[in-house]
Formats: C-alpha cells, structure tokens, sequence
C-alpha cells in the first residue's frame, strides 16, 4: 500500500521526485531507484552528485552489489550531469576494489575519470584483491602506472597468490619485483604461494640470496617444505649459511620432511660444531625426541653419535623415551656400555641408576650390551636397585662353554699346594677363595659374591643356613652348618649333621675329628671335577657355559666316596699329583699381534705386573696396584714407572676398553702402546674378582722375590705344603745339600 501511495506522488513534481529517488539511494532499494530515474523532472546529479558518492560510499556494505548496480544505472544514463569522478574517483577505486569489471568498463569510457588518483589505488587494489580482469583493463590505459609506491602491485598480488596478475604485471617494462630486497619473493615465500615463487625466479632481477638467504630461512622456520625444494634448486642459494642454521632451524621446528630435502645437498653438513658442541644437530634431534628424525639424520655419513663418549645413547636415555633409545639404537656404531665420561656411567648404567625398566629391557637386548659382562656383573654386584638387579641377571644370556685352560687347573691346584684353610673352592657356586689366616671352614653368600659363575639353586636352598650362608670345609670340601659336617648322604627330607669329637681344634689341619673326611675326601671330589672338565673339553663353543658349570658342580657332589675311590685319592696324595695332568688342558691362546716385548727373565711376557707396597708377595698389600711394562708405536720401552692404575681402575679399563676382542690404548693417555686382550686374557673373565685378580698376576709374572713366589706353585721357602712342592723346589733343595755339604767337606 505504501509503494503503491508512493508512486501517485511520483507524479506530483520534480522536486518530490528528487527526494523519493534520494529515499530509495539511502535504503538500498535499486529496483525502486530505477523506477524514480524514469520519472519526469528527476535529475540523477541532485545535490551535488550524492547519488553518484552515497552509492560509492556505501558499496563497501554487506549489501553493497545493490548500491553498484545503482552506480551502474546512473553511469547507463549517459547523463552529463552525472560526474563519476566524484570524491577522487571513489567509484573507480571501489569498483577496482570489489571485481565490478563491467562498471570499471563504464567508468573508463567517461573522461572525466582518472585510474591514477591515489598513487595509482585502482591497480593496487584490484592487484591486491585479485581482480585478474581488472588489472587488465587498467593496464590498457596509458595512465596507469604499477610500479608506484615502491612496486606496491606486484608485491602485493604476491603476497596474495594472484599468480594470473602476477604474469600480467610482470609483462609491463616498469614492474620490477627485485624491490625493497626481493620483497615479491620474500611475500610469496612466507605464504606458500608456489606458482608465484617459480614465476619470480624466472626473472633475472630477483635473487633469493639476499639478507644472508633470507627467503630460504623463512621458508623452513614456516614449514614450507615446497617451496624450500624449489628453492634449493636456484644457483645462488645456499643452504649452509650462517653455520647450517638452516638445517638447525629444520630440527628445531622438527620439520623431517625439510630435513630430508637439506640432507640432499653437498653443502649441508648435519655434524658440524656450533658453539663448540660437536653433533649439535643429532644432539638436538635426540633432545626433541622424534624418532624419524634420529634416523635420518643417523644415515647421513657426516653424523657420528659416538663424539664425546657416545654421547647419543647417553642423551636418549637421559630423556627416559624409549622411542629415541630404539632409533639411535639402529646405529651399529653406537655403544651403550661406554662410559659417559669421566665420573660418568655408560648408557644401560644410566637406565639401571634411574630404574627405568622398559629402557633395560630394550637395552638388553641389544647385542651390544648382553654381550658386555660389566653391567651383569654390577647386578651381581648389588649396584642398582634390587628389582632392576633382578632384571638385569634375568635377561644374562648363556655364553658357550669355553673350557678350562692349563693355568685354571693349576690354580685350583693351589688349593691342595697351599694352606688349605686358607685356599678352597665353594662347593655350592665354584667361586674360588683365597684369605689370610683363618679356620677349616669358609662361608659366604652365593648370589651375594660378585662374578660368581653359577650358583646350584638345588643346592644352595637345601643347605643354606638361617643367615643365607653355605658353610664348607676347606680341608674336605663338604658343606658343612657353622662348625659341623654334614653326614655323606644326607638328603633334603632328612639332614644329619656329623658329631664333634672332644679336642677338635678347627684350626688344625685335618677334620676327621670335627666328621669331615679329610684330604682324602677333597682329593676324591677335585679328582672327579677333573675328569669330567677334560671330557667337557669336546663341548667347548657348543655347551651353555652356565650348563657346564652345573654338571661340574653336581659332578662333585656326586663324587663316589668308595673304597676304590678312597684308595685311588691315596695314591693321587702320594704321587702328589692327579691322573689328568694340567698339562692336558690348553695352553691360553697367544696374541698374533705381540706387542709386547720380552722382559729380562727368559720367555717371560712383557705384560701388565702388579708392583706390591712390600718386598713379600702376601694377600695384604696396601696398595693393590698394577704396572706396565711395555713397547710403544716409536719402539721406546715404557714401564710407567712413576705412574701405576689401581686394581680396581684397571678392571674397570678392561670392562670399557678390552670388550669382544679388541684391542686398546694403554690406559695412559700420554702412552702409544696397543694392549691386546689375548695378553690379559685371564682378566677378562668374569669369574675373576679384583682381588684374585690382583693375585693371579702376582702368582704369574712377578720376578721371584725374597720370601715370596714367582710362579703359581709357591718355592719351597716359606712353604706351608698340604700336598707337594715344585720340582723346581727339590732340585734346589738338592743343589744346596750339595754346597753345604762341598763347603764342609773345603773346611
């Protein structure tokens, strides 16, 4: 009813109709607006062009295509009393601004409209909206320029993606996309606009090298992977700048794809040093814990994770990740039983201190580490918790068996040679003993001792005693409860303890009256462990050691205490000798690469000696301590003899440096010399503590010494025999009979 009111005034005058006309402008109404511009008496340039500037004005609103088709009716008027040109040719800018390519057509046709006004806004803005047609149609017109205010067109059609406007502007002689440093390039880069950046280096003028490689920096630190491989096919750029910080930037943002693309390129160099940190980069990718991107950078040969103590592996487990462990685990040159550095643990140390079970676990399994005996011997050693203690000995795998050589059997030798209460063998876990002066019996804790080789569970849990100990005799071998013997053939269902008889004395050097069997016994039971360890010998790299170990203990025990047994032990004791001879166990294998020189005494081995704090070679040095005597790379001799390792830090050299048989540096740093393990094959066992160590390198290699021993069997000097002496000992008992009796004979 209104409009329809409306339209009677219409045709009461031109005034009223100038006001209707302007009513429908400012509503937006444009099919209304075009009824009133019908109307007689209606000037479409009414005060002052308003309809021309409102419907500019306003073309920005969200109902703005209605006030452009407004515009575009008053422009089809063809009325010169309109004037688009109004307000510095606001309806040009807004046209070019909002892609009305047929009003821009209308606009340019009337003269009195400039594209230029406003340092070019029309082609800027049509750029910067994408408005292809546009910016094509004000090309044309010769006072378009798109290179004002500092290129503003191309850069900003850049910025956006037009790759279309791109193309057309770049066609014009006065569009230089080099400006403001590489501006274009930097904008189409940051924003990933990849048609745009391959249009750009096309052009001669643009370099992407400026501001030390600029534009390839911000398309990593923006992860755009696409453009940072078009990028790095362009001559000048390079990828290394600035220390590699690209590269660093990539594994800072932990971008693997962009890691990839840099690693294909020469110049890039993942192991460099930043500020004095070798491995930076791994260290770094260790650090964020991706485990893709350990991997790749591990297979690059630039990258070594075995710089500064392994550093890797120790890094990835410090992070507790097991992820990271595993990827740097891949590696074969990585070791997680070095050392961390000096006061450091190794890798599967550093998992078993923080308790981290999953992390042990993968550890353990890798062959690097089970094949290492330090960290099961730190378990039986009690050095961690005791569930990753438990751990740890569950998951020890089974070495193969190999075999007793001549210089095991003469030290067991020793425990008939010497005093007998003071040299035996637990009858339980085969660990071999040696103390000062104490009584018949010996006790310990099996699973306590460290390095012991196996522990017999059957036997150790039937005569255990109420602390956990297995006491034995030292004279006879049987175990024994504190102070008495155990019946022979006594059973878990019924256990008999032998009687003391009055004046036993369990310092004295026989047990029968304390029920034991006396030497005889041992000797039966050490005879039969003998046999059946040469018969083992066939079995050598094909039994279980631990299998071995077990039979040669149940082997013992089982022992026949007969008669004929009786009587072939008696004979043994009196021949002082066994039916297997030591000599029929072999010789340790000698090193092929002899390093070492022979020292003054003939066919003595230049090898590691221990150099005592006393004249006498006894089992209470202060100082346990071992020297070395040696030839270096230039030939020169070098004894160390200003400089001695301790027992202790030369068992630890071993462990860390001595591992699968390899060879190593003296422990010396200012030292040339190579060791090699055959040499000191004897202490890499694990069943071979600090102290027996220290003694069996007395035993072997010292020089004969006033009241001590130069060998395994001690000189008849200063001898306590239960069995027998040396050969070597009676025939200089005979060369001194005869001198004495020479000298008297003289006198």
């Amino acid at each position: 009813m209104a409009r329809r009111r409306t339209r009677k005034r219409i045709q009461c005058g031109g005034h009223k109709n100038n006001e209707l006309l302007m009513a429908a402008l400012k509503i937006g109404d444009d099919k209304w607006f075009a009824e009133i511009l019908k109307s007689p008496g209606v000037d479409p340039s009414y005060d002052n062009n308003y309809a021309m500037k409102y419907a500019a004005e306003h073309a920005s609103r969200p109902n703005g295509v209605r006030f452009f088709e407004i515009i575009k009716l008053l422009l089809l008027l063809k009325d010169k009393r309109v004037d688009p040109s109004k307000e510095n040719n606001l309806a040009l800018r807004k046209a070019s601004e909002y892609g009305q390519t047929d009003i821009i057509e209308l606009l340019l046709q009337d003269p009195r409209v400039d594209p230029s006004v406003e340092e070019q806004s029309a082609i800027r803005l049509a750029s910067e909206k994408g408005h292809t047609e546009i910016v094509k149609l004000l090309l044309k017109d010769k006072r378009v320029d798109p290179s004002v205010k500092e290129q503003s067109a191309i850069r900003l059609a850049s910025k956006n993606g037009y790759t279309d406007i791109m193309k057309l502007l770049l066609q014009d002689p006065r569009v230089d996309p080099s400006v403001i440093k590489q501006n274009a390039l930097k904008l189409a880069s940051q924003n990933g606009h990849i048609e745009i950046v391959e249009l750009l280096l096309q052009d001669p003028r643009v370099d992407p090298s400026v501001d030390k490689q600029f534009v390839l920096k911000q398309a990593v630190h923006k992860d755009k992977n696409d453009i940072l491989r078009i990028l790095l096919k362009h001559p000048k750029v390079d990828p290394s700048v600035d220390n590699q910080y690209v590269l660093l930037q990539a594994v800072t943002k932990n971008n693997v794809e962009a890691v990839r693309e840099l690693l294909i390129d020469k110049r890039v160099d993942p192991g460099i040093n930043i500020d004095g940190h070798e491995q930076a980069i791994l260290h770094l990718a260790i650090e964020i814990g991706d485990p893709n991107m350990i991997k790749l950078l591990l297979l690059h040969p630039k990258v070594d994770p075995t710089i500064d103590n392994q550093f890797a592996i120790w890094a990835a487990v410090a992070s507790n990740s097991l992820s990271t462990v595993q990827a740097v685990l891949q590696d074969p040159r990585v070791d997680p039983t070095v050392s961390g550095g000096p006061g450091k643990p190794s890798a599967i140390e550093l998992a078993c201190l923080n308790r981290n079970k999953d992390l042990v676990g993968i550890l353990l399994q890798d062959p690097r580490v089970n094949k290492n005996p330090a960290i099961f011997k730190m378990a039986r050693d009690g050095k961690f918790s005791p569930e990753i203690n438990t751990l740890v000995l569950s998951m020890e795998p089974d070495k193969l068996w190999e075999g007793f050589s001549r210089a095991d059997m003469e030290k067991l030798d020793t425990i008939f040679s010497e005093d007998a209460n003071n040299y035996s063998c637990c009858p339980v876990c085969m660990r071999y003993v040696q103390r000062g002066d104490g009584c018949m019996y010996m006790s310990h804790n099996c699973y306590n001792e460290p390095g012991a080789d196996t522990v017999d569970d059957f036997w150790y849990n039937m005569y255990k005693s109420p602390e956990g100990l297995i006491y034995w005799c030292t004279i006879c071998g049987r175990i024994c409860l504190g102070h008495r013997h155990y019946k022979l053939g006594a059973t878990s269902e019924k256990l008999q303890l032998e009687p003391v008889l009055p004046g036993s004395d369990p310092f004295a050097k026989d047990c029968a009256r304390e029920g034991g069997g006396g030497i005889g016994e041992k000797m039966m039971r050490f005879a039969a462990f003998r046999e059946l360890a040469y018969e083992l010998q066939k079995e050598v790299g094909k039994l279980p050691r631990r299998k071995a170990l077990e039979e040669l203990v149940q082997e013992m025990w089982a022992a026949p205490i007969s008669r004929l047994a009786g009587r072939r032990a008696k004979n043994n004791l009196a021949a002082k000798k066994f039916r297997l001879s030591s000599n029929l166990f072999p010789s340790p294998v000698a090193s092929n690469n002899a390093p070492n020189i022979l020292r003054n005494a003939k066919n003595a081995k230049l090898l590691p000696t221990v150099a005592p704090g006393y004249n006498t070679i006894g089992g209470t040095d202060d100082d346990k301590v071992i020297q070395f005597h040696h030839r270096e790379k230039n030939g020169r001799i070098n004894n160390h003899e200003d400089t001695k390792i301790g027992i202790d830090s030369f068992e630890n050299y071993i462990q860390t440096n001595l591992n699968d048989g390899k060879a190593g540096p003296c422990w010396l740093d200012t030292c040339t010399a190579i060791i090699h393990p055959d040499e000191i094959k004897e202490l890499v066992r694990l069943d071979v503590f600090p102290d027996a160590m220290y003694k069996r390198y007395k035993d072997a290699f010292n020089r004969v010494q006033k009241g001590g021993r130069g060998n395994i069997l001690h000189e008849a000097e200063n001898a306590k025999c239960v069995i027998w002496t040396t050969k070597k000992n009676k025939n200089t008992t005979r060369r001194n009979k005869k001198v004495r009796g020479g000298t008297k004979r003289r006198r």
